[in-house]
């Protein structure tokens, strides 16, 4: 049998898998399993055919434990980086975290064999995106001059404050007249960043220390009747399709936020007619090895990037429970299959790897449960959905 596995990505960069197809892979798994693997790849740069074929015969008869040892006798030569991270999405959709935990390893260790011979910035994202998460600072240097988002380069500080003193021309200067006015919002100020989870009521007073709060996907300040007590965010930042959805209510609210953050552009941000200035979100995937980041972990890296003085998050437990304040852009996720679709995409493993190296370099600081989770590890983080994938699909 011929297994050619040719995987198609949004993105070569961040080999983001299509989420429909591997969850119809999942649901429909009580068919021909390898068949229905081979029929979801779709062509385009990754190609695995030096792999031996019991791999795929080990996912269609569930043998987990045989995966993991075929693995780990496997020269990890054989295929390349992005193949061994294409391979770590493919255990993401399957529900096998610990796996695709060991695949991204192997990754790392193969890009390692990339350090004396690069060719194009794609190798450079690869080998600044490990030195980043290994926190491998004096040897970075050589790689910066091939990426190809300097303010990105520039942002490696703020994944580690350390790099500050490595990246000595990197300090931060406003791109144009809206950057300038949120560096002058968020400069030296106490900043909150408030997730999509319901809050105690003594976080909702704790709230009232900070002097800027920064929402996301929120929309109740849209609401005509709301309570005059109720606290009109500083910053809201958007996901695409939440930000679309601006359009509908045509500058409708009472008080605007100051600021607007989206994926959009300002074009497109104009025609919601709000009262708000507005900024493009910039682009902090390039060196995240695997899966674009959540906008919790984009926010804060955004936000850190203006120096604020001090940055703590509320009401974010990276999906561990299903706890969705209602004013989240009306959307109530109760479905677990929602979360475990999101996380083909946006790598469960690079969203607390990131979030985890932000906390322990002291960028942000959090509420109890976030702060629970971080001190979790994650091997402990991956236990618990590895459990919760088993009682959803089996």
């Amino acid at each position: 049998m011929n297994y050619k596995t040719i995987y198609r990505t949004y993105h070569v960069a961040n080999r983001r898998l299509q989420a429909g197809t591997w969850i119809q892979i999942i649901d429909g798994s009580e068919g021909d399993y390898l068949k229905s693997i081979i029929a979801g790849f779709k062509e385009h740069d990754l190609d695995i055919r030096s792999l031996p074929g019991e791999i795929f015969e080990s996912i269609r008869e569930r043998k987990f434990d045989r995966i993991k040892e075929l693995i780990e006798s496997i020269d990890r030569r054989l295929v390349d980086a992005p193949e061994w991270l294409a391979l770590s999405s493919l255990f993401i959709a399957l529900g096998r975290y610990h796996i695709a935990l060991l695949l991204r390893e192997i990754a790392m260790l193969r890009i390692e064999d990339y350090e004396g011979r690069i060719d194009k910035w794609l190798i450079a994202d690869l080998i600044i995106g490990k030195k980043i998460e290994r926190k491998e600072l004096d040897s970075i240097i050589p790689f910066l001059k091939w990426t190809r988002l300097m303010r990105s380069a520039c942002g490696i500080s703020v994944f580690n404050p350390k790099f500050q003193q490595v990246l000595k021309t990197c300090d931060y200067s406003p791109v144009d007249e809206e950057d300038q006015k949120f560096l002058d919002l968020v400069k030296n100020k106490k900043l909150a960043i408030v997730g999509p989870l319901k809050l105690s009521a003594q976080e909702e007073n704790e709230l009232a220390e900070f002097e800027l709060l920064a929402k996301l996907n929120d929309l109740e300040y849209f609401v005509q009747e709301q309570e005059n007590s109720k606290r009109i965010p500083d910053i809201v930042y958007y996901t695409r399709k939440r930000e679309a959805a601006l359009n509908d209510f045509k500058g409708a609210c009472k008080s605007c936020p100051t600021f607007i953050v989206g994926k959009r552009g300002k074009q497109a941000f104009a025609q919601s007619g709000l009262r708000s200035h507005y900024r493009k979100l910039d682009d902090y995937n390039a060196y995240t090895l695997n899966g674009g980041l959540n906008m919790i972990p984009r926010m804060i890296i955004d936000i850190a990037f203006f120096k604020p003085q001090e940055l703590k998050v509320f009401g974010v437990d990276l999906y561990t429970s299903l706890n969705f304040d209602k004013g989240y852009g009306g959307i109530q996720q109760t479905d677990w299959k929602v979360v475990f679709d999101h996380f083909i995409n946006h790598d469960l493993i690079t969203q607390y790897k990131v979030m985890q190296g932000l906390y322990e370099n002291g960028i942000f600081t959090a509420d109890g449960r976030l702060e629970g989770i971080m001190q979790m590890g994650v091997g402990k983080f991956l236990d618990f959905f590895e459990q919760k994938f088993q009682e959803v699909y089996y």
